[in-house]
């Protein structure tokens, strides 16, 4: 029997394969600072529309809910409680009256930051626990995976 062969296949591996995704992501979640422990947590669907706006802001509302893959309505409700949570501003295009953008308000700025600032130090640390190759090998799996 090859060696590759040796490894156990099916649910009970894809199950660990979830739970290691799961402590990874808990891992790369940064711990909320103690001044903001009265605001409100972020739905899932919140968090997608601030890590979208981390890579690209503003952004025109209708490119936002494509790049998301969800319907304008509920894009509309998630920007609707982030702008309330104080996260995100609305504005007109200035080109284009009809085009509503969207960007971080200065303090959701500041919390994209530091959420970022806590993920990047987290994943060094965890991937400094690779070698190079390692880290090689991991990097084209991935790579492979959300494709």
């Amino acid at each position: 029997m090859a060696a590759s062969d040796a490894r156990p296949r099916g649910p009970t591996t894809t199950h660990q394969f979830i739970r290691d995704l799961d402590a990874l992501s808990e891992l790369l979640t940064p711990v909320r600072k103690p001044q903001d422990a009265d605001v409100p947590e972020c739905s899932r669907t919140e968090v997608r529309v601030l890590s979208a706006l981390g890579r690209s802001e503003p952004v025109a509302m209708t490119a936002l809910a494509v790049m998301l893959g969800v319907p304008a309505s509920t894009l509309s409700r998630a920007i609707e409680q982030l702008v309330k949570k104080g996260l995100v501003e609305r504005s007109r295009d200035g080109d284009d009256r009809r085009v509503i953008e969207v960007g971080f308000s200065s303090y959701g700025r500041e919390i994209n930051r530091f959420v970022v600032r806590a993920r990047l130090k987290t994943a060094q640390k965890v991937l400094r626990k690779l070698s190079e190759t390692e880290r090689d090998r991991l990097f084209g799996s991935l790579a492979k995976l959300v494709k």
